[in-house]
């Protein structure tokens, strides 16, 4: 690390920070979405479309909520309590006002459970389980932050039995709440019902396992022909990808799930839209849920975000007004998320204790359906709300400042296609990997992007050399959705793929190898050629020259050409490549295939002018790559001094001839014409 970057200022505008701007400015590649949309012409990220839906409380359901709130304000304003029992109360009536905002089955079953943070002994251990268990704090989304915190503080010697009995009333009322009397449910069963109608396979968030449960209980009475599965935080992570990989399979499914899913697992390919029943208190969680659809690798080009409030619940429009549409307007401003600059944990506390302490000025207004207005509850939401916009202008100068704008895509596009074509993409390492395992008799096997392969009647060399008896594996262009089990994801450079390749080089190379089936030679008798063809497998060398150093660069090509090897007619890249995916359609007998390779053998010397001139093509084509990438990257005046003069590449020297590994000859079938 550059030591001078130890005490940069938070804020790099201005004239006196020009240095520092380009100092930084050199080790700084910026990259928004936005930027990458449509990459080299194609559009790689669906399209989002966003909507909130509302819902009204029913009369019981005010009533409830009023008898709550009144509840939770006599718990924390109750004179004369010690600041450690008034902070375990304070975790009890937050619960309440949670659980209330989720689901009926929530708050009762908060309502009959023991508060945890009673039998926390300090007042921090009363403020960290208090707020692990109700504060969705980043990272903890896969740490069974969905497990229920308990409202009931009746067992504090203070309480009386009363209490208690008080507390069960209210339980019974929330569950009287359920199925048909519960207005959110049934918004969401409308909801969840128009996705499926229109194609969409949706995920419901929900921030309680109980909720997560109760949800997913009435969406399979309400769509029996859906697949419908419940994941929540009571099982272990390898369990909760099982459970996913079974939803897969079904035509249509939704997904219940809680935040335990909300990190650490991709979901693009089996889902394409996201439901957040529960609003989270945290604007990086709604984030890290629409990130499990939102992102490359969706293969539906639209997904759609839904959100869910209560239109007069002012638990709802606290969290929305502060928090969520603050956030959502940054990020649909700038084109990224902006953090909540303060403690997101003290802002939350903030607003329900204003909410809780506060007098009942607003008893008419909430009851008429209109939303809470937390912006004129508290002084916290104004100072957050400036720093917010602080924090975004900020980030808006960065990405002036460090924008990279003289690089294009569609410049670099050419040398990407060549480093593919010399190395081989995605499905060329899948292709390769697969037919070579399956050609040497192993067992391979797909499902939802997991291969398995077993490789028990493999050549013994081949199982040594991979040092086992089943692989696992996945491939990029095939993204795996879930799994139980660890699974390796086989890139070109990944140790088995190395290892296999090595393997049959090797084989190829050992004329008394009789288990590899892959020669250095051979001759196809296939109907999809019209003339005979001969296609090699060159191995081309280079030394790259800047001024004193050399260094050697060294690619395989394949090249094919027809007529006769004086004058041979190379074929187009796209020709090459049509030969590689041949069907043969028939055997010749060993003596005619001795005949022809020898044949096509013996021919080589006269064709070595031709690749010898082939490689010194491929050798100026490497050097002006060199340049064309080294002349984009000097363009950037901004990048300071010295990075504007010429440096990389001087000269490319192909180091002749270049080396003949292979050798295939096509031979067309007249009788299959």
């Amino acid at each position: 690390m550059n030591p001078d970057f130890r005490n940069l200022p938070d804020d790099l505008s201005g004239a006196e920070n020009v240095e520092r701007r380009r100092a930084v400015a050199r080790h700084l590649v910026q990259r928004r979405r936005a930027d990458i949309r449509n990459y080299l012409g194609e559009t790689i990220f669906p399209t989002r479309m966003e909507s909130e839906v509302t819902y009204s409380l029913s009369p019981q359901g005010r009533a409830l909520f009023n008898k709550l709130m009144k509840y939770s304000r006599e718990l924390v304003k109750e004179p004369g309590l010690e600041k450690w029992h008034l902070r375990v109360r304070w975790w009890s009536a937050l619960a309440l006002l949670r659980g209330l905002s989720s689901s009926p089955d929530a708050v009762a079953a908060m309502l009959r459970r023991r508060a945890g943070v009673i039998d926390c002994e300090t007042l921090e251990e009363v403020d960290r389980l208090g707020g692990h268990d109700l504060l969705d704090r980043d990272g903890d989304g896969d740490d069974a932050a969905d497990m229920m915190p308990g409202a009931d503080v009746s067992d504090s010697p203070a309480e009386s039995p009363a209490t208690r009995k008080r507390l069960f009333a209210f339980a019974k009322e929330a569950e009287a709440l359920s199925g048909k009397n519960d207005p959110k449910l049934q918004s969401l069963i409308t909801m969840t019902g128009t996705l499926l109608k229109d194609g969409f396979h949706p995920i419901v968030f929900c921030r309680f396992i109980p909720t997560a449960k109760y949800v997913a209980e009435y969406l399979r009475k309400a769509y029996p022909g859906v697949g419908i599965a419940a994941v929540t935080g009571e099982t272990v992570p390898e369990e909760r990808k099982v459970q996913v990989d079974a939803l897969l399979g079904e035509k249509q499914r939704i997904l219940v799930c809680t935040d335990c899913l909300s990190e650490g697992i991709n979901l693009q390919e089996g889902f394409d839209a996201v439901v957040h029943y529960d609003l989270s208190w945290n604007p990086t969680r709604h984030e890290q849920r629409d990130g499990r659809v939102d992102r490359y690798g969706q293969r539906s080009p639209e997904i759609r975000i839904a959100t869910l409030y209560g239109s007069d619940n002012p638990i709802d429009g606290m969290v929305l007004e502060v928090l969520l549409r603050k956030h959502k307007a940054i990020r649909s401003s700038l084109g990224v998320s902006i953090p909540v600059p303060t403690d997101s944990d003290k802002v939350v506390e903030a607003l329900f204790e204003a909410l809780l302490l506060r007098e009942e000025r607003t008893r008419g207004k909430t009851g008429q359906g209109s939303l809470f207005d937390a912006s004129e509850l508290i002084p916290v939401a104004h100072q957050m709300a400036n720093e917010w916009d602080n924090a975004s202008a900020r980030e808006k100068r960065s990405q002036t400042f460090y924008a990279q704008q003289t690089i294009k895509p569609e410049e670099v596009k050419a040398e990407l296609e060549r480093v593919r074509d010399a190395i081989g993409a995605g499905v060329d390492v899948r292709d390769f990997v697969v037919s070579a395992l399956r050609d040497h008799g192993c067992v391979v096997t797909e499902k939802f992007g997991v291969w398995n392969a077993d490789l028990s009647r493999c050549p013994e060399s081949l199982r040594d050399t991979l040092d086992s008896e089943h692989l696992k594996f996945g491939f990029a262009d095939t993204p795996v959705l879930a799994t139980g089990g660890k699974v390796e994801l086989y890139t070109r450079t990944h140790p088995q793929v190395e290892r296999l390749a090595a393997w049959m080089l090797n084989a190829a190379l050992d004329p008394h190898d009789a288990d590899c089936v892959v020669r250095r030679c051979g001759t196809i008798r296939t109907n999809e050629v019209a003339t005979r063809t001969t296609l090699l497998l060159l191995r081309l060398r280079f030394q790259l020259i800047h001024k004193s150093k050399r260094l050697l660069s060294e690619e395989c090509r394949l090249v094919a050409f027809t007529g006769p090897p004086d004058s041979p007619h190379w074929l187009s890249a796209e020709e090459v490549h049509r030969l590689m995916t041949v069907n043969p359609t028939g055997n010749d007998p060993a003596d005619v295939v001795k005949r022809n390779l020898d044949r096509a053998l013996t021919a080589l010397p006269a064709l070595q002018p031709a690749l010898d001139t082939y490689a010194v093509a491929q050798g100026e084509a490497l050097l002006e790559a060199h340049n064309r990438v080294r002349s984009a990257w000097s363009r950037d005046a901004r990048r300071g001094p010295g990075l504007g003069k010429k440096s990389g590449v001087d000269s490319v020297e192909p180091q002749l001839p270049p080396d003949v590994l292979g050798l295939y000859v096509y031979i067309p079938d007249p009788r299959q014409h």
